[in-house]
């Protein structure tokens, strides 16, 4: 059986039902009444799966944010060292 998108409505109760009763994937396929256990079970694991990907993705620019950061303070700290030892001389 080929699986459609999930609706909105299929969505907020899935999330809603997934607070009360976890992981129970049969219980809530019993609740959602177009969906079959398989259907959430993969639905739950997809959701993780694509969670997962944005949280590295988020992780991976914060840190390259950070790293150009540094970079830029190291290059305006070499800069300020330039500037002060030219006014000295």
């Amino acid at each position: 059986m080929k699986s459609s998108k999930w609706t909105e409505k299929e969505q907020k109760c899935f999330e809603h039902y997934l607070k009360l009763y976890h992981t129970d994937f049969r219980l809530i396929a019993e609740l959602l009444p177009n969906r079959t256990y398989t259907q959430v079970r993969s639905h739950y694991y997809n959701e993780l799966k694509r969670k997962l990907e944005q949280s590295n993705y988020i992780k991976e620019h914060i840190t390259m944010e950070h790293d150009n950061v540094d970079s830029l303070f190291s290059k305006l700290s070499n800069l300020l060292q330039v500037i002060e030892n030219g006014i000295e001389k």
